[in-house]
């Protein structure tokens, strides 16, 4: 357990500092410029941002997605009139359906550890939640509102 919390560990020191290192050479902005060069289309770059999200989430894990994307995706989302909580609920739902995709999966080597069955045994299985995922994603996506019409409700109800 100490092994898997030092690992865990050193990798969101790893890309906290490379998160900093991009930050003082003002990356994250050039990179802003260089996609909204190509398109400052609302869902090109919603596309692109989601698409690149699902592919680092099957190979990375996802503190380390999330404390080096976002600060460089959130200017730009902001830009083209993405509302946060909407962008929050994109990144959690990718990076769910990126921990049960194999190759790394963590959240799939978890489920298959606790039941005690072999980590490729579960990958048959996998197919129908990742498609239900991946349903939901897309619904998230082209219909906003799914994703903020109840905490727009609770702030308008002063709650």
């Amino acid at each position: 357990m100490a092994k898997t919390s030092a690992v865990v560990l050193f990798i969101i020191s790893a890309a906290s500092l490379f998160g900093w290192i991009l930050t003082s050479q003002d990356i994250p902005q050039k990179i802003a410029a260089a996609i909204l060069s190509v398109s400052n289309n609302y869902w090109m770059v919603l596309i692109f941002f989601n698409l690149m999200l699902l592919v680092l989430g099957t190979f990375m894990e996802t503190t380390a997605i999330i404390l080096i994307v976002i600060p460089i995706f959130m200017p730009i989302m902001t830009q083209i009139g993405v509302d946060p909580i909407h962008l929050g609920v994109m990144v959690c739902l990718n990076m769910a359906i990126g921990a049960n995709t194999p190759p790394l999966g963590v959240d799939l080597m978890t489920a298959c550890k606790v039941a005690d069955i072999a980590y490729e045994d579960s990958f048959r299985y996998i197919f129908f939640f990742l498609t239900a995922m991946t349903i939901v994603l897309i619904l998230i996506i082209a219909f906003p509102a799914l994703s903020t019409w109840l905490p727009n409700m609770v702030v308008s109800s002063g709650a």
